[in-house]
């Protein structure tokens, strides 16, 4: 392989932070999350309720039924009886700006997965070319893959595209 000695383990490496990032998108944590601005204008996210300051609750919205035209009601907001007609419109307006924020972060990671996928793709389609390959092995130094290696290699990498693309 030519070019950088670590140019070998993009690949890998961008397999793992995509992991790491879609992880929290794909997985149903108890805690709940808060998000609230400073003084300074500074958005901060925490998994405790800042203390003397307004702060949404961030994650664990509910999601809306097929022609549902807002969030059903839960235990924080209060009775219908309760909240004033502008605080059902800023709760509507937060949850809106929060599904929004959301559906970013979704086509946010749908983005960089597409990315990976076709870097992965691109490293697999080398591999099968054949011939001599260089790859930075663990005294740091370039060595050629072996066919053996090389065949280990393009397992792994259709192996990443089965399981993430």
């Amino acid at each position: 392989m030519t070019g950088t000695p670590l140019r070998a383990f993009y690949p890998l490496a961008l397999a793992a932070a995509l992991l790491l990032t879609l992880a929290p998108l794909t997985t149903s944590d108890a805690r709940s999350m808060y998000r609230w601005v400073d003084e300074h204008g500074n958005v901060h996210y925490s998994d405790q309720r800042p203390s003397g300051r307004e702060a949404d609750r961030v994650g664990d919205e509910p999601r809306m039924a097929p022609g549902q035209e807002e969030p059903p009601a839960t235990a924080d907001t209060g009775t219908e009886e309760d909240t004033s007609e502008e605080e059902r419109q800023r709760q509507q307006q937060r949850y809106e700006q929060r599904m929004q924020e959301h559906e970013e972060q979704r086509q946010d990671a749908e983005a960089r997965n597409r990315e990976m996928c076709e870097q992965i793709r691109q490293e697999l389609a080398r591999l099968e070319q054949g011939g001599r390959l260089r790859a930075p092995g663990e005294d740091g130094q370039l060595h050629y893959l072996s066919e053996e290696q090389r065949q280990e290699r393009i397992a792994n990498q259709q192996r990443i595209l089965e399981e993430r693309c």
